[in-house]
């Protein structure tokens, strides 16, 4: 699915930006309401 998400994207000339990992690292437990 990504795949054809990436490629129209550049068909309209947009940028892409692909994160990999996970954006609350250090306290994911924490952030979302487990200790």
């Amino acid at each position: 699915m990504m795949w054809n998400w990436l490629v129209s994207n550049l068909a309209i000339g947009a940028t892409i930006v692909l994160y990999d990992g996970n954006p609350f690292y250090p306290k994911f437990k924490s952030n979302v309401g487990y200790d």
